[in-house]
């Protein structure tokens, strides 16, 4: 499963959940117990997945575990999907995505057939993820023997995903509304204090200057949600609409 080390969750050396195979010692503990009953079985395998067959095994495995412990737990009905849907960051490849959401669908409805469970999922990446975009300025463009830095007045402590993931997010003059003419490669940098901080690396971005505002798409998904007051920069105003 492609994905990055950092927002894969499924695996016997992330700290998440139990390994299926707990699953009878998590049961017996149960057993013990008066007052607590078990409802559901939920699994995450990560995040930005793009394949269906790793999320069909997941839910398979889910499936063969509730048969085996709804018969001794009369409340085990709910199956819990998790989310992990990506998204592509690097183009507006609508009909792509809503095909494999299609397919996720049809996947989901084969394998639970007509059994009677209560189902929960969570693609909330690929609901909001494309509908938010980080307006920021251009404060300068400097230039040394190596690199061309744009630099704009938000960072690391607004956007986490590029430093943290290195994640990859288109960047737009505010003015560009397809195919640019002339290009130049830059590094877009932020002003806080850490060589992290910034939204992208040798990215050829359109021709621009000092006090053009950027655009970075695709922050609707862990961009206001993870943004800090670090360096006691402000938050960023976030505008709904």
């Amino acid at each position: 499963m492609d994905t990055h080390p950092y927002i894969s969750t499924g695996l016997k050396e992330n700290k998440f959940g139990l390994e299926i195979n707990q699953l009878d010692e998590f049961a017996e503990l149960l057993r013990a117990q008066k007052n607590v009953t078990w409802r559901g079985l939920s699994i995450h395998l990560g995040s930005q997945i793009f394949e269906i067959e790793p999320l069909r095994s997941g839910l398979k495995a889910l499936i063969e575990k509730m048969e085996i412990y709804s018969a001794q737990f009369p409340d085990l009905r709910r199956l819990d999907l998790g989310g992990g849907l990506g998204i592509d960051y690097h183009s507006f490849d609508f009909q792509k995505e809503a095909q494999i959401l299609a397919d996720y669908g049809k996947m989901i409805k084969t394998e639970i057939g007509t059994k009677n469970y209560e189902l929960l999922i969570e693609p909330g990446r690929s609901i909001v993820g494309h509908a938010g975009v980080l307006i920021t300025q251009i404060q300068y463009i400097k230039k040394n023997s190596q690199k061309t830095f744009v630099i704009v007045d938000s960072g690391m402590n607004h956007l986490m995903r590029p430093s943290l993931y290195q994640a990859h997010h288109q960047i737009l003059t505010l003015n560009q509304t397809g195919a640019v003419d002339s290009t130049f490669k830059c590094d877009v940098v932020g002003p806080i204090c850490e060589t992290s901080d910034f939204f992208a690396r040798n990215y050829d971005l359109a021709e621009c200057k000092e006090g053009d505002f950027l655009v970075l798409c695709d922050v609707g998904a862990y961009g206001y949600s993870m943004a800090s007051r670090y360096n006691q920069a402000e938050l960023p105003t976030e505008v709904c609409i």
